[in-house]
């Protein structure tokens, strides 16, 4: 079956929104929107989820700070033709911004207008999901409580 669209990660940060960009592909796009919130949902899991099952409250402030979520455009545009419409310009800003918070070390994305994107906006990506908690933790909290 052949991609009908492709999946974007923009994030609405304070200094701006910015799809996230690969300095050696472009810009990164998904096939799914599985695919595109599997990237920082699971990688989120596996690197701050503590073994009993709590979370480090500062790494998910930092995380919510990004405020990631999924668009999508159709599959035959072009990338710069996918920039344009993201950043509501004829002439997007190609200059490359670099985000950090404790999550991501670096992540480098291209400006792009939020208010254009949240209008192609498929989902937002959660920051903790109750199904990663291993299960018997769930139920020691249940049986004390």
């Amino acid at each position: 079956m052949e991609t009908q669209q492709y999946f974007f990660i923009i994030f609405d940060t304070s200094e701006g929104a910015f799809i996230l960009y690969d300095i050696k592909d472009g810009l990164k796009a998904f096939t799914t929107e599985q695919e595109a919130r599997d990237l920082f949902e699971l990688n989120y899991k596996e690197k701050y989820e503590r073994k009993k099952g709590d979370w480090n409250a500062s790494v998910v402030m930092h995380w919510v700070n990004l405020k990631p979520f999924v668009v999508a455009l159709p599959a035959n545009l072009e990338p710069l033709e996918a920039l344009t419409i993201l950043s509501n310009s004829n002439q997007p800003d190609l200059g490359i911004y670099c985000i950090s918070s404790s999550v991501v070390r670096k992540i480098h994305g291209l400006k792009v207008d939020l208010q254009t994107c949240r209008g192609y906006q498929v989902s937002e990506i959660r920051v903790i999901s109750p199904e990663w908690w291993p299960q018997e933790d769930h139920e020691t909290a249940s049986k004390s409580s």
